[in-house]
Order: C-alpha cells, then structure tokens, then sequence
C-alpha cells in the first residue's frame, strides 16, 4: 500500500505552509500635499503649534478726484486663517513569536517597517486635505447623477469667474473619474481631436491621471462622501486654495526610543522602536506632526456628484 498525502501526510506533513513572499495588498499611495499646496512652513521651535496666515486684499480700483482736491483714503482689507500642527501616529505591535518564526522575505524586515509607516503618513495627509472639500463654499455637479465632462467645464469656469489662475488641480474618488473618462468618450467637436482627450483615456494606476485643458486630474480613495453617502466630494482649486504645517520634532526628543531614519527620506515623519520583554512585544511607533487649513475658499470648488 502506497503511502499517500491524504492519508500518511496528516501526520508527516504540514496542513500548510507560508509562502516565503510577503506581498502587499493594492494601496492609493495618492500624497494631496505634492497637488497645488502652499506650504506654510516648519512649527519646531517657532514658539507656538499654530501660526496665523495674514491675508489682504488689494482689489481696490483708483478713483477721480476734482482738481486739486486731495484723494481719499482707502483702506485694503484684511483678514487672516490659522493652522496648527497635531500628532498623527500609528502603531504596530509584534511578538517575539511572530518575528521570530519569519522566514527570509516573510519577516517584517526594517525596509518593509519603513515602508508601512511610509504608506500610513501618505495615506493620513490626503485624508486630512480630502477632509476640507467638503467645506468649500461653491459646488458644481448633481446628486446622485454620474460626473461628467460639464460637470468638469461648470468647475473650470467657476474658478474663472472668481479670477482664478490656471492651472487649476481636480482629485476625484475613482469612480467619479471613472465617469469622466466614459462621458469623454462621447465628446464631439474640438475635444475628439486634442491631444490630452485622447491621453486621458488611457488606463493609469492611482494618482496622477494627466492633464486636460490646463487642469491636472487626480484621483484618491480618501476623496469623502456627501449627502449621506450619495455622492462624493471631489474638488478642483487652483495654488493657494489649501495648505499645510508641518512640525520637524523627531531632533528636540532627547528621552525618545529607538529613532530610526526619517520616513520618508527628510520627512518630519520618524519611527521609533520600543521593547516590552516581560510580555515578549515590541512596539513599532510611527509619528507625525502636520496641519492642515483652508487658505483662500474662491480658490476652489467642490464637484458633487455620484459616488
């Protein structure tokens, strides 16, 4: 009698047994603050977790006064928006069983750490910028009716009528740029013949989509939900409609653990390492101090459409 796997191979061999590849499951490492963001600036040392964006207005237009009357004066307008820094962070914890049994390529190797915490800084600062579109005043789209190539026109020409200045940046959750893509198929006229219209129906990995009539097209699943999970929340502005703080701590910590390089390379972003060996776990903490803030509300519009 042969001796077989179903039989004899209950006690001689392994149920199963991990592939020595730890593969990583599909991520939108999409980063909003590289799209059209005014950074305002490093908060380590500077006193205070918040600072004060000073705004003014100069659209006052010259008048005529009478011969040789003095000119009145004119004041400009003036207002300000604040932006403070707080920590993010994220937090892996590991027992020393698990490390231990890792095999070449299945353990959480410090490359494969970096990378984690990396994704998760990435991942938290689009949420963060995502999370203002809801806010913005002016809004094109219909509820619960699939973006389209209008509703991409209705945008641009918002952002024109405030005086705006291409070029303009759109991020849209997948599906909304999905519905784009299908109502450009239609497009007639001049739109069939450009250049841009015949490269944005290419097929593209998350992120940076390309661009068409001067608006660089982006797309992220952190874009939020509106009117109740209808619809999504897009947004296209142009430079100086949002904005970011950031806070280099990681070299003031004198009593940190374990720090580790920067992630990402020069990031304020840091990792540190921490043991328990009483309960065999270690502690792998990523930590991060950003703000961000809506600098300038006509700089942008929000495009509510089908989620």
């Amino acid at each position: 009698m042969a001796i077989d796997y179903a039989n004899e191979g209950a006690d001689l061999r392994a149920a199963e047994v991990a592939n020595p590849l730890l593969w990583t499951l599909l991520v939108d490492k999409t980063d909003l603050y590289s799209v059209g963001m005014l950074n305002f600036g490093d908060l380590a040392g500077s006193g205070s977790s918040t600072t004060n964006i000073s705004q003014v207005d100069l659209d006052d237009a010259m008048t005529a006064p009478a011969e040789g009357a003095a000119v009145a004066v004119t004041d400009f307008g003036t207002s300000s928006v604040q932006a403070a820094i707080a920590r993010q962070a994220i937090r892996r914890t590991y027992t020393d069983l698990f490390v231990g049994t890792g095999a070449p390529g299945m353990a959480m190797t410090p490359q494969k750490v970096a990378e984690d915490i990396a994704n998760a800084v990435t991942i938290r600062r689009t949420g963060l910028i995502a999370a203002l579109f809801s806010s913005v005043a002016n809004s094109v789209g219909t509820t619960t009716v699939d973006l389209s190539v209008d509703d991409i026109y209705d945008a641009i020409f918002q952002l024109q009528n405030e005086s705006n200045e291409p070029p303009f940046f759109v991020t849209l959750y997948p599906e909304q740029f999905n519905n784009f893509m299908n109502s450009l198929r239609g497009e007639g006229g001049a739109n069939q013949f450009k250049a841009d219209t015949a490269m944005m129906m290419g097929a593209k990995p998350p992120g940076f989509k390309g661009v068409w009539n001067n608006v660089q097209f982006w797309t992220s699943d952190q874009v939020p939900t509106a009117n109740g999970g209808a619809d999504s929340a897009g947004c296209m502005w142009s430079l100086g409609a949002f904005g970011y703080v950031e806070g280099n701590v990681a070299p003031m910590l004198k009593n940190a653990g374990s720090l580790k390089e920067t992630v990402p390379e020069r990031s304020p972003a840091w990792i540190e390492f921490q043991r328990d060996p009483a309960s065999g776990l270690t502690d792998v903490v990523g930590n991060y101090y950003t703000g961000v803030v809506e600098n300038e509300d006509l700089r942008a519009c929000a495009i509510i459409t089908d989620r």
